[in-house]
Order: C-alpha cells, then structure tokens, then sequence
C-alpha cells in the first residue's frame, strides 16, 4: 500500500482520505490492487462534490 500511495500522492494532496482496507489486499498483485485503489479515491472524490 505504501508504494501506491506514494505512486499517487497527487491525487491525495487536495484533501482528507479514510482508507479502509479489506482481508484480500495481502493477495493481490499490484497492478489490480493499485486499479482499486483508483477506482475507490475516484468514487470518494464523486461523493464528496455531490
């Protein structure tokens, strides 16, 4: 998760996130753990314009 995090601090500097982490993440690769990762911070980003 740290790599991932630092691969994409950009998208975190404009604000406060919660980041809730389910059982499977020690079994999974990085690239699809990273394309979660996406997609979840894009979903909080669309709730929280609302």
């Amino acid at each position: 998760m740290r790599a991932i995090f630092i691969k994409n601090i950009e998208k975190l500097d404009s604000g406060e996130f919660v980041l809730v982490a389910k059982p499977q993440i020690l079994s999974e690769n990085f690239i699809s753990l990273n394309k979660s990762y996406l997609h979840a911070l894009h979903r909080t980003t669309a709730i929280v314009s609302k």
